[in-house]
């Protein structure tokens, strides 16, 4: 269950190159109809396109695989066995989709959306409060790229929450850089 269903029409699927991508190899790509959604490492992409355009670049020279961006790709293993008790969630939705529509088949699998917001050209944020069994169904709604629980242990932290963490901040109040050599000193 944990495949991605593979439907004809477009969703999220990834392409990996034989190499570091070249340029005149994205535009190739692009050329075949598939919109490039975000790179991932090592040499991957994942696009937007229909099985049909995905299946023409599969025999291209330069692509090494290209298939479908499985469900299990979409919900970290962590999240896989969830109960049916309500989660706060975040579904991560490629813009290209039609976002319309996925926040309506997640309120089909029993999701209240809370919010949406733009958080980039690329991703759109739905967020929703759902069972935790319905995780593997929306990770095969067409154009979700990710459902990740809210975290609540802070998640992870950046240089300016280390340094307010250990007190490193001015007279102000303002965090200064420095939490390597802070750790370092101690």
């Amino acid at each position: 269950g944990w495949k991605a269903v593979e439907e004809a029409g477009p969703d999220l699927r990834i392409v990996q190159m034989v190499g570091p991508p070249r340029s005149a190899w994205v535009d190739s790509l692009e050329s075949s109809g598939l919109e490039i959604v975000t790179y991932i490492q090592p040499y991957s992409y994942v696009v937007w396109a229909d099985r049909q355009a995905q299946e023409a670049v599969r025999g291209m020279d330069v692509v090494r695989a290209a298939g479908a961006f499985d469900r299990a790709f979409r919900v970290l293993p962590q999240y896989r066995s969830l109960t049916d008790a309500p989660v706060a969630a975040n579904v991560m939705v490629y813009r290209g989709a039609n976002t319309d529509a996925v926040a309506k088949q997640l309120r089909a699998l029993g999701a209240k959306v809370d919010r949406r917001e733009a958080v980039s050209r690329t991703f759109e944020i739905i967020g929703v409060t759902l069972p935790g069994s319905r995780f593997q169904a929306v990770g095969g709604i067409p154009g979700v790229y990710t459902v990740q629980p809210h975290r609540k242990d802070g998640g992870l932290r950046g240089e300016m929450s280390n340094q307010v963490n250990v007190n490193n901040v001015d007279g102000s109040n303002v965090a200064f850089p420095g939490y390597m050599a802070w750790l370092n000193s101690v």
